[in-house]
Parts: C-alpha cells; sequence; structure tokens
C-alpha cells in the first residue's frame, strides 16, 4: 500500500521508539516479518525454500536476515541474481559498564563508555532510560534472558551552566567522553538525615565522620541499584531478588 512521507515517517518513529538496544531492534523486525507473512528458518537446520517463499533467520538476538525467493528464480541459472540492501541494528549509545556504581560532589552517577562514534554533544540535558538484555535466575534456579526496556526518564547527563563558562570555552566546547558523559542519576541527600556527617563533624570526630559517610556511600549505592533493579523487573514481571542482571545498553 502506497504511503506519503509524512505516513512513512511516522511509521518508523513508532519503530525508533520500540527499540533501543539491537537486541529490541531485532524483535520488532520480527514482528513486522511475521505479519508480512515470512516464515522463520533456524540457523543450523536444513533450509527448505521454495520459489516466491518468504522467511528470515535471526543470529544472537541481535542480527536479522530476511530475503524473498523471487517467483522466476533459479538457482543454477546464471540469469538469476539477488538484489541486496544492509543496515545495522546497533546505533552510538552510552553503554553501561560492568561496574556502572559511581559518586562525585554528593551526587549518584551510572559510569558509562561511548559506543560508536555518535554526536556526543546531542546527549547533554536530555532524560535518559536503558534498555538491553538481562540475565534472570528464576525460583528454580534457571538462568533465562529477557529483555528490559525502561522509556521513563531516569537519568541525565547535565550541560555546565553558562554563567560558568568563557565565551570562548563555550565556543571551543569539547566533550571528554570519560569525565562529561557519566549521567546522574540523583543526589545524595536523601541519607544525610539518617546518617548525619556534619554533626560527627562538629564533635570534631573526624575517624567518626569518615566511618559515617561511608556507611551512607554503601546504603546509597545499595539504594541505586535495588531501584534500577526494581525497574528491570518490572519490565521482566519478576521480582528484583530474582534477578541476576547483566546490564547493557543506555539509550535515550
Amino acid at each position: 500500500m502506497a504511503r506519503t512521507a509524512l505516513e512513512a515517517a511516522k511509521l518508523f518513529v513508532e519503530f525508533a521508539n520500540e527499540t533501543g538496544s539491537p537486541y529490541h531492534t531485532v524483535t520488532s523486525c520480527v514482528k513486522l516479518l511475521v505479519t508480512a507473512g515470512f516464515t522463520e528458518l533456524r540457523e543450523g537446520q536444513p533450509w527448505k525454500l521454495a520459489t516466491g517463499g518468504k522467511y528470515y533467520v535471526t543470529k544472537g538476538g541481535a542480527d536479522i536476515m530476511a530475503f524473498i525467493v523471487g517467483g522466476k528464480f533459479k538457482g543454477d541459472s546464471q540469469d538469476s541474481g539477488i538484489s541486496m540492501v544492509g543496515a545495522h541494528t546497533d546505533s552510538p549509545c552510552l553503554r553501561l559498564r560492568p561496574n556502572s556504581k559511581m559518586s562525585s560532589a554528593g551526587m549518584l552517577q551510572v559510569g558509562v563508555q561511548t559506543y560508536g562514534g555518535g554526536l556526543w554533544h546531542t546527549w547533554f540535558d536530555r532524560p535518559l532510560g536503558f534498555a538491553g538484555k538481562a540475565v534472570v535466575r528464576d525460583a528454580s534456579g534457571m538462568l533465562s534472558e529477557r529483555l528490559v526496556r525502561v522509556p521513563d526518564p531516569v537519568m541525565l547527563v547535565p550541560n555546565l551552566a553558562i554563567h560558568l563558562q568563557t565565551a570562548d570555552e563555550r565556543k571551543a566546547f569539547n566533550v571528554n567522553t570519560e569525565s562529561h558523559l557519566q549521567p546522574v542519576l540523583c543526589s545524595s541527600l536523601f541519607e544525610d538525615e539518617a546518617f548525619p556527617v556534619e554533626k560527627a563533624a562538629e564533635k570534631d570526630s573526624k575517624a567518626e565522620a569518615a566511618k559515617a559517610k561511608a556507611v551512607k556511600m554503601k546504603v546509597e549505592v545499595a539504594k541505586m541499584e535495588m531501584e534500577m533493579a526494581e525497574m528491570e523487573a518490572q519490565m521482566v514481571e519478576m521480582a528484583p531478588m530474582e534477578m541476576e542482571v547483566a546490564r547493557v545498553i543506555c539509550s535515550s
């Protein structure tokens, strides 16, 4: 069915909003292909193809190939050929590090590393969610893979306030991907009352203040991990304590 450019653009936006990682992209592609009458082929098994048939095969959950066998195609004829179009299932993003716990200047942050050649200056001051694949352990002890996607804004890469930069610094803005792109999750002030570091300092007990600060930081990190685990668990419909999470992608 012929579509206008605007209709096609809206369909693409809907498709993009369902993705966020290569795994989600492939899952969305499979839905579109199945709706269009394509048949799945299994890697490692014999393929039975017919002229006019429509097929697809996935690999590792992050790659997909689809093809249609022409009605006049003959495998033993030099007159038959192929037309091929390729595209990425991945895209430049901020990828969560295996050990993503970070804290600085009273803020809890999430450690990330850049993936691909992105326009990193466009990631500042944008609410970020995350998506990827999680490994979970069920009540029987078995491990399985689940897709996780949290579209809600849960973190932010903040820009420096304009009055803290000179005109030359703003003009020559250069992103340090190791220090400038670590998203902020939340403030650490919520535990100040429970762990009164300031009161300990007022009593001139530096050791007590340092100990209270260390305990406070552990509580903050544990709370951050629990909040992220709860969000992930909601997406895969499991209790947080049943999850062993392998966080993969952080996307906008």
